[in-house]
């Protein structure tokens, strides 16, 4: 037997393991590569679906809000003037309680109707030169006057920009979003914000190979055009599984149909699988490449394998699409004003800047050493006089002003090696102190929990309305059922592998299609040649 006769006898027998692969692989994930792609192409457009709602009944057990948990409760503030008043906030809106915290009224009139952008990430309550509570939610930033009970929004640069943080700094308003920052003068009279220009100084010219992968998986690496081609790619997918459904489902049918009777059914069905099963290979072979790419960095989504690329970095020259020119662009995620040094400290992927109120030095990035989840702080904010209290799903600390020390505010120890990837038993969500002085934390899962010496009694009782009227936004719904945590119910911690293992199985389900094409190609000129009937595919 020559060299290229033993060559093709090896492709052979290659094409039968991969035509088997792609197969029963592919019949094996027809359902997720549905759901992955519906999802995934909604979640691409979060504005077509802001509206929407899924009501509690829909929703897997474990995401119904119990004890304030799953961010329902971040932060409470009570008014000095009268310390039984107190407004609560968190992803379901903000809350009032006039009896100390003992139950609570939900402030809504006004807010976004829509439980997707009435999300509410931070409060400040203005008391001293006038009574307004100021919220930074999903849907932009709006101002409640305690005197009138009215709500208004304050427009910034986009009607619906969502809002991180507020600071109050000396005379000024600032307010933080994902890529920016505004500020107002006060005492508040027209509220007028205009945008303040952030710069950096040694900036980091550098991306996160995290933002890498995210950035080509969703598209936009290659801006909404960018969008646009991967929504079209996961039509494509489904396509693809409905063909490779009607393409293995069809010869069984055939075989019991009765031809006598059905003759013109049979020709409609062989006409249809002859079309369909021409498209599922010229379409499939066409947009390959890109199927790679999805199934490639949808990979690297979700743990374990996340672990592989969250501490990469690559040069900024090397990012193989558009870069905004502002450096912060979706980079901010929480700020602080330490009033004893005068600074204005901001929370950022890749570290902790520093700059002066007035904005007239660039931010230095510093390294301070604590914890921080890769997410980023869900509490930043000082702590009296000796330092900051910086919470994320790695656990909360005190950052000691002097030492530079972080000690775990729940332990009273100090922080060790801490894994930025693997989230803390409690994972923090927010903070609170009540006017006797007492602490409490909000966690992920456990919900409000006192700290140290605090004693909840029958204090901070959830509403019944919380829980009765509760609806969960349609966009984070599919992001559950995207990243496969929606599934936790049924086979409980291995959901955390059913997107890394879906994914992997896609790339190879494509890769033996782009085989056995190849290989046929290449044994039908052979047949050709050699006059040969060609039998293979039976």
């Amino acid at each position: 037997m020559s060299w290229s006769e033993r060559i093709l006898a090896y492709m052979k027998w290659l094409f039968g393991k991969s035509r088997w692969i792609h197969k029963y692989f592919g019949l094996v994930l027809l359902l997720f590569l549905m759901w992955m792609s519906i999802s995934g192409i909604l979640l691409n457009h979060p504005e077509l679906i802001a509206n929407y709602s899924i009501p509690a009944w829909l929703v897997p057990s474990h995401y119904r809000i119990k004890n304030w948990d799953r961010s329902a409760l971040i932060t409470l503030k009570f008014s000095e003037k009268n310390q039984r008043i107190g407004f609560a906030a968190g992803k379901l809106g903000i809350w009032k309680t006039e009896d100390g915290g003992q139950t609570f009224l939900p402030l809504r009139s006004e807010l976004p109707e829509s439980p997707y952008y009435r999300k509410t990430n931070d409060i400040l309550l203005l008391e001293k030169d006038s009574d307004l509570l100021f919220a930074a939610t999903d849907g932009g930033l709006f101002v409640y006057n305690l005197n009138n009970y009215h709500w208004k929004r304050l427009p910034l640069r986009n009607d619906d920009e969502r809002i991180l943080k507020i600071l109050k700094v000396q005379d000024r308003l600032f307010v933080f979003t994902p890529s920016s920052a505004f500020a107002s003068p006060l005492p508040p009279r027209e509220m007028k914000f205009k945008m303040i220009h952030l710069r950096r100084k040694n900036d980091l010219d550098q991306v996160s190979m995290i933002r890498l992968f995210f950035d080509i998986h969703d598209g936009r690496i290659w801006g909404f055009f960018g969008r646009l081609l991967i929504d079209f790619a996961g039509l494509i997918i489904i396509f693809i599984s409905v063909t490779a459904f009607y393409i293995w489902f069809f010869p069984r049918k055939r075989k019991k149909m009765d031809h006598t009777k059905s003759f013109l059914s049979s020709r409609c069905f062989n006409n249809m699988f002859r079309k369909l099963y021409k498209y599922h290979l010229k379409i499939g072979i066409w947009v390959a490449a890109l199927l790679l790419i999805i199934g490639g960095t949808g990979f690297f989504m979700r743990p374990p394998a996340l672990a592989a690329i969250a501490n990469g970095w690559i040069s900024s020259s090397a990012y193989p699409g558009f870069l905004p020119e502002n450096p912060w662009d979706q980079k901010i995620q929480n700020a602080l004003y330490d009033s004893v040094d005068n600074r204005l400290i901001i929370q950022a992927a890749g570290g902790f800047w520093i700059g002066p109120p007035d904005f007239s030095q660039p931010f230095v990035r510093k390294k301070m050493n604590v914890p921080v989840f890769v997410m980023g702080t869900t509490v930043f904010e000082p702590y009296g006089k000796g330092g900051f209290l910086v919470g994320s799903f790695s656990g909360i600390y005190h950052l000691e002003r002097k030492s530079g020390k972080a000690i775990n505010l729940l332990t009273n120890r100090e922080a060790g090696a801490v894994s930025s990837i693997r989230p803390a038993e409690k994972m923090i969500t927010g903070y609170f102190k009540t006017p006797q002085g007492e602490q409490f934390i909000t966690t992920h899962e456990q919900g409000l929990l006192p700290v140290g010496n605090a004693h909840r009694e029958d204090r901070f009782i959830m509403p019944l309305e919380m829980k009765e009227n509760y609806k969960m936004p349609l966009w984070n719904f599919l992001f559950e059922i995207h990243n496969g945590r929606i599934f936790t119910d049924l086979v409980g911690n291995f959901y955390i592998l059913i997107v890394p293992l879906g994914s992997l199985l896609f790339v190879l389900v494509v890769l033996s299609g782009i085989y056995d094409w190849l290989f046929l190609k290449i044994w039908r000129k052979r047949s050709l040649r050699s006059n040969k009937h060609i039998t293979i595919l039976k």
